[in-house]
């Protein structure tokens, strides 16, 4: 009877209080380690000053759930280490002050010693970015190009690409514009596209380079579109306004151990 009585209030403990899944590991004593927690409690309790408590259940379960919160955070701190108690604050690990910009994550042998480990500190200055172009603003409902066969040009990451496509009769402006999204997404050629609304019923063509950082030479852009088909007399990039470049690409700038660096991706190893 009693045994039963033990398992009805050990089940509601650990239903009510420690909800969270028990790690067998963390959660498992030796007898000598129990025993010296229990003289530890004796001790402290023979130095602390006999009072008057609140014996109200909201309190014992302030108390318990104290208890369980400080063993969750001794398990989170074990398992994110992966050390004894003893060694724990006295590891290395990769840390960012501000992970929005900078995510550090130590990606070596967890066997190797602390002292073979080196120490880096790295400062973001810039991060790398894509080429960003947006074309010309146009009415959704109007009608600018004239029905036709169009093509045009495009250069990327230095392998040029011929792009054709079809004006309908009844094609407005936002068609036009959707179906070039389709297109260059469909491409795989390293260009992303999107359509993003302007005012008064507007919109207009963004293009990504998937690509981030400076192609080379200084000046020189990700990818270009451009008309070089002299015999086709439909034109249609400068109306649409693909070859205009928002923003250029641009390296990421750091420092390593104070030493400035630039790199064209932001992940460096």
């Amino acid at each position: 009877m009693a045994n039963t009585i033990m398992t009805s209030i050990y089940n509601h403990y650990m239903t009510t209080y420690s909800p969270r899944k028990s790690d067998a590991r963390l959660d498992s004593h030796k007898k000598s380690e129990l025993k010296n927690i229990y003289n530890n409690i004796i001790e402290i309790n023979k130095e602390a000053p006999l009072y008057l408590y609140d014996k109200s259940e909201a309190t014992k379960n302030f108390a318990v759930a104290l208890k369980e919160d400080a063993r969750q955070l001794q398990h989170t701190i074990l398992n994110s280490a992966g050390k004894s108690q003893k060694e724990l604050f006295h590891s290395k690990v990769a840390y960012s002050g501000n992970e929005d910009i900078l995510q550090a994550k130590y990606i070596g042998n967890n066997t190797v010693s602390n002292e073979d480990i080196p120490t880096y500190e790295v400062q973001v200055l810039n991060l790398a970015s894509p080429q960003v172009n947006i074309s010309n603003f146009l009415p959704c409902g109007e009608q600018g190009l004239t029905a036709g066969n169009y093509s045009f040009d495009v250069t990327a990451n230095d392998i040029g690409y011929e792009f054709h496509f079809t004006v309908n009769e009844d094609d407005t402006n936002i068609d036009i514009q959707t179906k070039l999204a389709r297109l260059f997404n469909h491409s795989n050629i390293g260009l992303n596209a999107t359509i993003i609304d302007g005012i008064n019923d507007t919109a207009a063509l963004r293009l990504v380079s998937s690509r981030t950082g400076q192609p080379g030479l200084e000046g020189k852009n990700i990818f270009t579109i451009e008309e070089k088909n002299r015999t086709n007399p439909q034109k249609c990039v400068n109306y649409l306004g693909l070859n205009y470049v928002t923003s250029e690409a641009c390296n990421a700038k750091l420092t390593i151990d104070g030493k400035e660096q630039q790199a064209d991706t932001n992940r460096i190893i």
